[in-house]
C-alpha cells in the first residue's frame, strides 16, 4: 500500500539521514552492478548531499516529505507516474533549492532481459536527473534504479505548489509485468532561504 508523510508529522533531519543511507545503499548497489562504469555520478550525488546539508543548515524553512508506491507494474513505453509529492510554499518565501531523490526496485519477467526501465524525475514539470535501471547480474532478475537531482527555484508566492514526480518507462513493457516486490520510492527535501531585499548603497 502507498506510504505518505506529511510535512510537520515527521523529523526532517531524520528523514535526511534515512535518504542518505538509501541514497548510499542504491549507489553501492548500481556501482556493483555496472563495474568500472558509474550508474550515476559518485562526486555529483556526494555533492549534492553536501550542498543539501548546507542549505539544512543555514535556511530557515525546510520541507522534508516522501511517498512510496509498491506490488505496481506493468509499466508502459510512455512516461508514467511511480510516486509523487507536492511541497507548499511557506508565507514569506519566494526562492527555494529543491532536492529530489528517486529509488526502484522491480523484478523482471525473466533473467533474459537485457535492458532496464528507465526512471526521471521532474520539479514542477521541469526534468532534473535520469537513469537506467541496472541488475547485479545476469543471472538476476531483479533490477534496482536510482535517479537524484537538485533544482532552484525562484519567483514563488506563499501558498504555490512544487510537484515532483517519479516516473518510469520501458521499452518492452511486456519484460515488466505487475510484482508484489516491485517497490518504488520518492524522498523530497525543499530549502526556504529567507531572500534580503535590501540593496547595497541605499535607495
Amino acid at each position: 500500500m502507498p506510504r505518505k508523510y506529511h510535512p510537520g508529522t515527521i523529523d526532517n533531519a531524520q528523514v535526511i539521514r534515512r535518504i542518505n543511507q538509501r541514497t548510499a545503499r542504491r549507489l553501492n548497489n548500481a556501482l556493483t552492478s555496472e563495474g568500472t562504469r558509474p550508474f550515476q555520478s559518485v562526486e555529483k550525488l556526494t555533492q549534492q548531499q553536501a550542498d543539501l546539508q548546507a542549505l539544512v543548515g543555514s535556511a530557515l524553512s525546510v520541507v522534508a516529505d516522501e511517498s512510496a508506491v509498491e506490488g505496481f507494474g506493468p509499466p508502459s513505453s510512455e512516461w508514467g507516474d511511480l510516486c509523487a509529492v507536492r511541497v507548499s510554499v511557506p508565507a514569506g518565501r519566494s526562492v527555494s533549492a529543491v532536492q529530489a531523490t528517486g529509488t526502484a526496485t522491480m523484478t523482471a519477467k525473466s533473467t533474459s532481459v537485457e535492458t532496464g526501465c528507465v526512471l526521471r524525475l521532474l520539479v514542477d514539470g521541469r526534468q532534473v536527473a535520469s537513469g537506467v535501471m541496472s541488475r547485479e547480474s545476469a543471472e538476476s532478475d531483479q533490477w534496482d534504479g536510482l535517479v537524484s537531482g537538485v533544482i532552484n527555484l525562484n519567483n514563488l508566492k506563499p501558498g504555490d505548489v512544487i510537484s515532483v514526480v517519479l516516473q518510469y518507462r520501458a521499452a518492452t513493457p511486456a519484460d515488466w509485468p505487475k510484482q508484489e516486490s516491485n517497490t518504488a520510492d520518492l524522498t523530497v527535501q525543499a530549502a526556504f532561504p529567507v531572500v534580503s531585499t535590501t540593496r547595497e548603497g541605499g535607495a
